[in-house]
């Protein structure tokens, strides 16, 4: 490649990541569905960090298709040219140059997932010193190098503790007073972004603080989901369906999170297990529908489970989705349940002055 053709390629790049953070917040604003990559996917409630690791792997994917796309005409290009020496020529140049942009897209990545992994995620965290002198929010105790306990005070949700991860030996929740927003609830799960098994706390009322440590603390914690629980939303309500689009047989849940229905059970219990509801529901849930201030999870016999602040046309591609595998290797093609046995539903309060 020229210094014209490098001058342009990186123009090129530089103009469509510009253009995917702009696509991604249009999607915030409009509320419209975009593809996930690399499971990361955006939504109305998607935080910088998230908007950025979409962009990042969205970029890794097209530049891939670009790539591809340059070798195929490539070769296209040689075939034709037969007995044109300087159409082979510029062919066998073209064919050279996106074999390198491969290798140097696919070293990239592997570089940076050997280095750290944690290269490719991105987590703003504040870090801050003890004694913690803040009047509210989510302090985190713990291990350090050398076992050094360090605290560290989150807001949001965290994709990924990093040197914290599997580290953690006390939660503490401290909410802010009642004219500042609703209690502070968390989700730690074992995984990072915030996949894997978990366990979901409720602090106690506004302007209290709970302390989670010892055997109450989930083990191995790697991620962290943050929400504010209220009795009842504000409007709209939730639904999952048997079938993807919100079709097939569907349960509704109401503003209070509690179902409607035949079969609903003890709406003290968070979790609830969907053969109490249909036979049909049970690993064989393909959409979600969330209209209003929600927070609705799903949960494997194994729980593990995921939450989802919108709605979800089809979860055929979501890890929630890829249940009890079944393959036919003849064709190269798989068949999977959905791993959904239990959900949950949550109304969302608001959060002010932070």
């Amino acid at each position: 490649m020229n210094k014209k053709q490098i001058f342009y390629t990186l123009s090129l790049g530089l103009i469509l990541s510009i253009s995917l953070i702009a696509t991604a917040y249009a999607a915030n604003d409009l509320e419209v569905d975009y593809p996930s990559f690399g499971y990361v996917a955006i939504t109305s409630t998607s935080s910088f960090s998230t908007v950025i690791m979409w962009v990042f792997y969205a970029s890794l994917g097209i530049s891939g298709l670009v790539v591809f796309g340059s070798l195929v005409y490539g070769g296209f290009k040689y075939q034709t040219s037969l007995g044109n020496p300087s159409s082979q020529k510029d062919a066998k140049d073209q064919i050279l140059s996106s074999l390198l942009g491969l290798t140097i897209l696919l070293s990239s990545y592997l570089i940076l997932t050997t280095i750290n992994p944690q290269l490719t995620r991105l987590t703003l965290v504040k870090d801050i010193a003890s004694p913690v002198t803040f009047d509210q929010g989510i302090f985190v105790k713990y291990q350090g190098t050398g076992g050094t306990l360090l605290t560290r005070r989150f807001l949001s949700s965290v994709e990924d503790f990093g040197e914290a991860r599997n580290k953690i030996v006390e939660i503490k929740i401290v909410n802010p007073d009642i004219n500042r927003g609703s209690p502070y609830s968390i989700i730690l799960h074992r995984k990072p972004d915030r996949k894997g098994q978990c366990q979901i706390y409720f602090s106690g009322n506004p302007g209290e603080t709970t302390i989670i440590s010892g055997a109450r603390l989930l083990s191995d914690v790697s991620s962290m989901t943050v929400f504010w629980k209220a009795d009842k939303a504000s409007y709209g309500g939730t639904q999952i369906c048997s079938k993807a689009d919100q079709k097939g047989e569907c349960l509704l849940f109401e503003i209070d999170g509690t179902c409607s229905g035949a079969g609903c059970t003890d709406p003290a219990q968070y979790w609830h297990p969907l053969s109490a509801y249909s036979p049909n529901l049970t690993k064989n849930v393909w959409s979600v529908g969330i209209d209003g201030p929600f927070l609705l999870g799903l949960k494997s016999d194994k729980d593990e489970c995921v939450f989802f602040p919108s709605s979800v046309a089809d979860l055929k591609d979501h890890p929630v989705g890829k249940c009890d595998e079944w393959c036919l290797p003849i064709i190269h093609y798989c068949w999977y349940k959905s791993c959904a046995q239990n959900v949950a539903v949550f109304p969302l309060g608001v959060q002010f002055g932070l």
